[in-house]
């Protein structure tokens, strides 16, 4: 009987404090770990808000950024510390205008997951009150049917908005995202999260198997730039790729899942007080030459630059405006490439940003961006 009283406090004692005591950095390290996530978004999304949160009330801060997105977010291929929320810190403080950023993307996220994303903030206690979003050309390409209009959150978005999931349901259905709920789903979604040792049981998994050979998740991937891989121009002539660049007109009305979740974003960020900020990430123009050379390509570039010119938002073109040599395919970039983005992104707005710290005099360093058109790096006064 005493064996079982103190294991039952035993239990109580984690359930009470594991999500306290877990370090940050084994949830949260510069941006979530995919590799984890991916498997339980519904719930381990949840956990990484959890720990960003902590970190924000530990460190008392009121001002920070938090960027939202996908895989171009996310800073895919490279590992945390080479991603943009990393290297933008570094410039902060390499200009004496200290930033704390939280990436919260996550690789395939489609625009019903950035804006339930953005709801969960809120209720987790995290400011949407600076928030960057990235977006790619290839979100406002027509659906056929894929992709879905959100791929890891829908459940989260059936919660939040119910008005927004109706208008996302024929998507989901149509790309198998709508399944019947089995037992293990009901775990997951009801019992996992009331549990401490089953909410955290994949973060301290993950922990382990770093230290175990062969089960350790590999975030770096090859970071290769574009013209060391061979194989390369042939993969990218699939149709799942071919998709991202077509150049049949966008529509630019509420029809588009696009358009009508950054539409709901923008709506909601207004009610909120929100400051948000849209980069579009470049393709490769290099690699890429026989779709972005297209008339229509060049057409959409122009609705998109139209269609946020008529949003109360800032907006961020970085089409042509990175080398293509700093890309590791057609979309994403090798760690110089982030770090240059990081660099366009301050120079274009975060180091004129009033809610940051006036700069230090003793401490400047050139901002590196790309000439627009041009592969070659320029130091920008």
């Amino acid at each position: 009987m005493r064996a079982l009283i103190y294991t039952l406090i035993y239990l109580l004692v984690i359930q009470l404090v594991l999500g306290m005591v877990l370090p940050t950095g084994l949830v949260y390290h510069y941006r979530l770990d995919f590799n984890v996530v991916k498997n339980s978004p519904a719930n381990d999304y949840d956990v990484v808000l959890e720990q960003v949160a902590r970190e924000i009330r530990r460190e008392r801060l009121s001002d920070y950024l938090v960027v939202l997105g996908d895989s171009v977010g996310y800073s895919g291929p490279g590992g945390p510390e080479q991603s943009i929320g990393y290297y933008l810190e570094q410039i902060g403080r390499d200009q004496g205008r200290p930033i704390r950023v939280f990436n919260l993307s996550m690789p395939a996220m489609q625009a019903g997951d950035i804006y339930t994303a953005f709801l969960k903030l809120g209720q987790h206690g995290i400011s949407t009150k600076h928030v960057a979003v990235n977006i790619i050309y290839g979100g406002f390409v027509a659906r056929k049917p894929d992709p879905p209009a959100a791929t890891w959150l829908q459940n989260d978005l059936r919660r939040l908005d119910p008005e927004a999931y109706a208008y996302a349901l024929p998507s989901l259905k149509a790309n198998g995202r709508i399944k019947p709920e089995t037992y293990a789903d009901w775990f997951s979604r009801v019992v996992s999260p009331r549990v401490a040792l089953l909410r955290y049981r994949d973060f301290l998994w993950a922990a382990l198997a770093r230290h175990i050979p062969g089960l350790g998740s590999d975030e770096v991937a090859d970071t290769r730039p574009w013209f060391e891989k061979p194989t390369l121009p042939q993969l990218l002539q699939a149709r799942e790729y071919q998709r991202l660049f077509d150049d049949t007109p966008f529509v630019m009305d509420e029809t588009n899942p696009q358009v009508y979740f950054i539409d709901r974003l923008i709506e909601r960020a207004r009610a909120d007080g929100s400051h948000l900020t849209f980069f579009l990430t470049p393709a490769n123009a290099e690699l890429m030459q026989a779709n972005v050379n297209k008339p229509g390509y060049a057409a959409n570039l122009r609705r998109l630059d139209q269609f946020f010119a008529t949003r109360p938002v800032r907006f961020i073109n970085l089409e042509g405006r990175i080398s293509t040599r700093l890309f590791a395919d057609h979309l994403h970039l090798t760690p110089e490439g982030y770090r240059q983005m990081a660099d366009l992104l301050w120079r274009d707005w975060l180091g004129n940003a009033a809610w940051l710290p006036p700069a230090s005099a003793a401490a400047r360093r050139p901002n590196i961006a790309v000439a627009a058109g041009r592969g070659d790096a320029v130091a920008l006064p």
